[in-house]
């Protein structure tokens, strides 16, 4: 199911948008979704604001790859739910969806039901 990777992250993309560094914005530098802070901690780098501002999906999809799609084990699940939880591993942090236990469950089950 990893094959959905690229479609998720695409939809994904399309939502996060670009560069922003709102002052009263805690996680600083933000651009494609990605902070300074978690890009700096993936490559050790210290990168600057202008690279911030330059980043490309070429440069992020590695960090949604590791740090949210395989940590939250999303390319186990069926297709539609692994949107979900990737989606909200990546809002909510990627802990969050272990916390509430939802891989665990989902790929234990044959059967799921999504309701809102």
């Amino acid at each position: 199911m990893n094959k959905n990777f690229d479609k998720c992250i695409s939809m994904l993309l399309v939502h996060e948008g670009g560069y922003v560094n709102h002052p009263k914005d805690p996680a600083g530098m933000t651009n494609l979704g990605v902070t300074k802070k978690t890009y700096d901690n993936y490559y050790n780098t210290n990168i600057d604001e202008q690279g911030m501002k330059q980043l490309t999906k070429a440069d992020v999809e590695p960090i949604y790859r590791e740090l949210y799609w395989l940590k939250t084990h999303c390319q186990e699940l069926p297709s539609g739910v692994d949107w979900a939880v990737f989606d909200f591993a990546v809002n909510a942090a990627p802990t969050t969806p272990q916390r509430y236990s939802i891989h665990s469950k989902l790929r234990r089950s044959t059967s799921f039901c999504v309701c809102i």
